[in-house]
C-alpha cells in the first residue's frame, strides 16, 4: 500500500497530537538504537522525559541527530 505525504502542517500537526508515544531513532556511530518513549506535543515543541545520564544521551551528545516515528493510540493483544 503507498503511503500518503502529508504536507499541510496543521494536518500534520492534528496527526501529531492524536500520538500519545513515539520510537525515537539514533545512530551511535554505525550502530542504530530505537527507543519507544512518551511524548507530548505542544506549542510547536516535543517533551519527552529522559534521565541526565545514560545511553540515549551520550548518543544524543555525539549524535543530536533523531527521526521520530509517532504511533496512535497503541494496544497489545496476548494470543496464546
Amino acid at each position: 500500500m503507498p503511503g500518503k505525504t502529508i504536507e499541510n502542517s496543521s494536518e500534520v500537526e492534528a496527526l501529531i497530537q492524536k500520538c500519545n508515544y513515539c520510537v525515537m531513532s539514533l545512530c551511535d556511530g554505525d550502530t542504530p538504537y530505537a527507543v519507544p518513549m512518551n511524548v507530548v506535543y505542544a506549542g510547536g515543541y516535543f517533551y519527552m522525559h529522559s534521565g541526565l545520564k545514560g545511553n540515549k544521551i551520550s548518543i544524543l551528545r555525539k549524535n543530536p541527530k533523531v527521526a521520530l516515528t509517532f504511533v496512535p493510540e497503541a494496544s497489545f493483544v496476548l494470543h496464546h
